[in-house]
């Protein structure tokens, strides 16, 4: 599953290898580092296969990761496959654990309409559910629609 796995420094060599055991933090790490280039060459195919384990392992933060690149797909990084409905799949299982990241992600696909229909009133009622968790980012994407939708 490993490509050129000599060619990686030593510690995502010994990441990769703690992966492939099914370790799901190793995975997301995995995941990131295809994603960001950081120690491997950033390659799409790979971050998304990597975060998919770790999320389908139960790691929350992995559960956004992948929801994040079935969104918005090859535009985050080529080879990175759009999927919408398992994008929403992944932030309604973030947003039900308690993770308002997964309420602020949604909201943005409804805003956007990435896939789905625009929906302001529902992104609102995401965005105020993710804002009373605390997450700042969710208020401050809440004004902003509150600008623009009055």
């Amino acid at each position: 599953m490993i490509s050129n796995v000599f060619q990686m420094p030593y510690m995502t060599r010994r990441l990769a290898r703690l992966a492939e055991t099914g370790d799901r933090e190793a995975q997301y790490r995995l995941g990131l580092s295809y994603l960001n280039g950081e120690g491997v060459p950033a390659n799409g195919k790979l971050a998304q296969n990597w975060m998919n384990r770790a999320a389908h392992h139960g790691h929350q933060l992995a559960w956004i990761e992948a929801g994040i690149m079935c969104a918005y797909g090859d535009t985050t990084l080529p080879g990175i496959q759009r999927d919408t409905g398992r994008a929403i799949a992944w932030f309604e299982k973030a947003r039900k654990a308690g993770l308002p990241q997964g309420a602020t992600h949604l909201a943005m696909l409804y805003m956007g309409g990435h896939g789905v229909e625009v929906n302001f009133r529902k992104a609102e009622q995401l965005l105020i559910e993710a804002e009373a968790r605390g997450y700042l980012e969710a208020g401050m994407l809440l004004m902003g629609l509150w600008e623009t939708t009055g």
